[in-house]
């Protein structure tokens, strides 16, 4: 591949540590991760398509599932007859979220149009840690709800766009509201609603409050963790005789 001892060189800047599992913490050691490259008898033409099954893509990635033993970050390089290439990137989810995959992989581009050497700092931050009480302040809580074995859950994805939630406030009952919803509410609400299908059992809906920007002390963009908050709310039947928007909102 051209251009192989300079991406090699790029990417061998970034040193991660490991997992501990009897104390969930990370330990930045400079380990290292694993990096792969493979060869694709096929061009990449086919895999550009938007039509693609996402299934055909899962060979391009490390691994598929993450495991305690499992490193931080693992690369894979995968290199097509065509000269085409794609990278397939796995990182921990323990400690890294949308926010700093994409500082990321922004440094590591950067790093390879100018040069690794003139790349001021590709490190990431790890102060978070800092700005949070330690575990022996807060409960340990490692799921918010029990796991049952052989428990099946279903996930969709909504698009709503600013003339359809206008359209939906137009047509929404609102009478009975004291204040004013945000579009996240409203939305969250009408979902809920549907989804109750008009029955009064317990429910709860669960939202993850990003803390970038909503915190005393800042955080800083390149900063490694999952800054986040989850907000429950809950319904149950002895609040009303039948659905409401305003008893959800």
């Amino acid at each position: 591949m051209e251009g192989e001892p300079k991406f090699q060189e790029e990417v061998s800047s970034w040193r991660t540590g490991r997992y501990i599992k009897e104390n969930p913490s990370i330990d930045r050691n400079d380990l290292g991760f694993e990096y792969l490259e493979a060869k694709v008898a096929s061009s990449l033409a086919p895999f550009l398509d938007r039509n693609v099954d996402s299934k055909q893509l899962i060979d391009f990635i490390p691994y598929q599932t993450e495991s305690i033993t499992s490193p931080l970050l693992a690369i894979q390089c995968n290199m097509f007859v065509c000269g085409g290439m794609v990278i397939g990137l796995c990182i921990s989810h323990r400690i890294v979220n949308a926010t700093v995959l994409h500082k990321f992989s922004d440094e590591w581009a950067k790093a390879s149009r100018i040069g690794i050497h003139r790349v001021d700092n590709i490190e990431l931050s790890f102060s978070l840690a800092m700005l949070l009480p330690t575990r022996e302040m807060v409960p340990e809580s490692m799921y918010v709800l029990p796991r049952k074995p052989g428990l099946k859950t279903a996930s969709k994805t909504f698009v709503f766009y600013r003339l359809g939630i206008s359209s939906l406030w137009t047509n929404a009952d609102n009478k009975g509201l004291k204040r004013l919803p945000s579009r996240l509410q409203f939305v969250t609400t009408v979902i809920w609603k549907a989804l109750k299908h008009g029955k009064l059992r317990p429910s709860l809906i669960a939202h993850m409050l990003n803390l970038r920007g909503r915190t005393l002390l800042p955080i800083s963009g390149d900063c490694c963790g999952k800054p986040i908050k989850p907000i429950f709310i809950r319904f149950f039947q002895e609040m009303s005789k039948s659905i409401q928007l305003q008893d959800l909102v």
